[in-house]
């Protein structure tokens, strides 16, 4: 029995030992420190936009006509200069030319009135008073004569009324002679002068008209930018005011709304930065709406891009940050801060 016991304690003395020991270490968490110090930042106000062409110009004729040349497709690129469409000019030409010999006309008679009468037009305005003298003498003669006749009865009463209506015809004609002879010498009166210079300054707008027409049956671009749209095609009818060909300027803008908060910070002179696709490009901005949009009550601006902007698709998103000031303080990272 004693050696039974023996047995078992010894068995649970080896059993003892095998088991290994396990020690507690205590682990220790690593600690950064920053030094809090106060810094000056930029005030941001953050707002998305869509971003415009600066403005779409329609180009039109002032005049209808048949479009004879079409020079841009759509998509094309335009520069100041560069020629869109020009329409036929052979009806207004036409025009044009017998406007000018009016014009012409006119001006030479005008020149007639300032100068006077040539040498050859005094020689026959004074045959004309010579004719008109000698006519006026037959018939006061003549007139003589039947007054004679009438006395004796020979005559009537009638015939001798006659005698007197062409001694009264022959009378005028002379007078108005010496008068025409007049003017030839001494030149047109201030009243013809005025009336010619007036004839004539009309002859003349009608021409500038017809002269205008002509020049405005050709079109130029006035501005760099992309052919978006084309109206008609060659040898079609355009008719006068019609847009023929639409051209999207590449001045970009981006459009955003703010909020009446926003709204009382920013003015025209704020600093712009705008990001679109990465890039960050230099704003501008170009107009601030005074009025809210009544669906949005938000109040629109307008940011003009001032690099070049090529590259940029219209109604691409833009991020714009507008600068309205500066902010002193001690910044902490939000990843920081527990309670």
């Amino acid at each position: 029995m004693k050696k039974i016991i023996a047995l078992s304690l010894l068995a649970l003395v080896m059993t003892a030992c095998a088991t290994p020991v396990v020690h507690e270490i205590e682990k220790s968490a690593s600690v950064q420190t920053v030094l809090a110090v106060e810094n000056t930042y930029s005030r941001v106000l953050k707002h998305v936009g869509i971003v415009q062409t600066d403005q779409i110009k329609k180009y039109a004729f002032k005049t209808s006509g048949n479009l004879q040349v079409l020079n841009v497709e759509v998509s094309d690129k335009v520069a100041p200069g560069d020629l869109l469409a020009s329409i036929d000019t052979t009806d207004i030409g036409f025009q044009m030319a017998a406007a000018k010999n009016q014009m012409d006309a006119a001006y030479a008679q005008y020149q007639k009135a300032l100068t006077g009468a040539s040498q050859e037009e005094v020689r026959a305005a004074s045959l004309n008073v010579d004719k008109a003298k000698a006519v006026y003498d037959y018939r006061i003669k003549h007139y003589n004569d039947m007054i004679s006749l009438h006395k004796g009865g020979v005559i009537s009463s009638s015939t001798l009324e006659e005698a007197e209506l062409g001694l009264s015809i022959a009378e005028k004609d002379y007078k108005q002679s010496l008068e025409m002879l007049s003017q030839a010498e001494q030149g047109a009166g201030s009243e013809d002068e005025q009336m010619a210079l007036s004839q004539y300054m009309a002859a003349k707008n009608g021409y500038e008209a017809y002269k205008s027409l002509v020049e405005d049956t050709v079109i130029f671009s006035d501005i760099f930018g992309t052919v978006i749209s084309i109206q008609y095609q060659e040898a079609e009818i355009v008719p006068q005011g019609y847009p023929v060909v639409v051209v999207a300027s590449s001045k970009l803008v981006v459009e955003t709304g703010v909020t009446l908060k926003d709204f009382s910070d920013i003015t025209i002179e704020t600093p712009v930065l705008v990001t679109i696709n990465g890039v960050v490009y230099d704003g501008r901005i170009q107009s601030i709406s005074p009025v809210p949009d009544q669906n949005q009550l938000t109040y629109k601006v307008s940011v003009m891009i001032d690099e070049d902007s090529r590259d940029i698709a219209i109604g691409s998103v833009a991020y714009v940050d507008f600068i309205v000031g500066e902010s002193t303080g001690i910044w902490l990272d939000i990843a920081n801060v527990l309670n």
